[in-house]
Formats: C-alpha cells, sequence, structure tokens
C-alpha cells in the first residue's frame, strides 16, 4: 500500500480528498461522496483504501487549504 507522506502542495486532488474524508469522518464523509460522480467516487475511495500514514502536518495542512 502507498504511504501518503508528500507535502499536501505536492499530493494529487484525489489523494488531498481522500486525506479530508479521512479527517471528516464516515458519516460527513458519505454525505458528501454521495453527492460526487462516479468516476470521482472512484478515485477518491481507491486513495483512501491506499492510505496507510497521514502526518499531523499533511492534515493540518489539507484542512488549512479546504477552509481557505
Amino acid at each position: 500500500m502507498a504511504q501518503v507522506q508528500k507535502q499536501p502542495q505536492k499530493l494529487t486532488g484525489a489523494q488531498k480528498a481522500a486525506i479530508l474524508m479521512i479527517a471528516l469522518g464516515p458519516e460527513i464523509s458519505s454525505s458528501i461522496l454521495k453527492r460526487l460522480p462516479e468516476h470521482m467516487i472512484e478515485k477518491i475511495t481507491y486513495e483512501i483504501a491506499n492510505t496507510t500514514k497521514i502526518s499531523v502536518q499533511q492534515k493540518e495542512g489539507i484542512l488549512k487549504e479546504f477552509k481557505d
């Protein structure tokens, strides 16, 4: 499985979305994912399934990016 260790600005959009979904938790994430097109859901869930490690800095950076 791939480890997500890159800086937030070096991650793909799908990787950032996956980390955001993980950070938001299953209830909120599922309500967001069900509104997306099928191809985006597949990309994001693939990244969620293949994410084994997220640093605190990555999580904070992605949450800040999302908020801004």
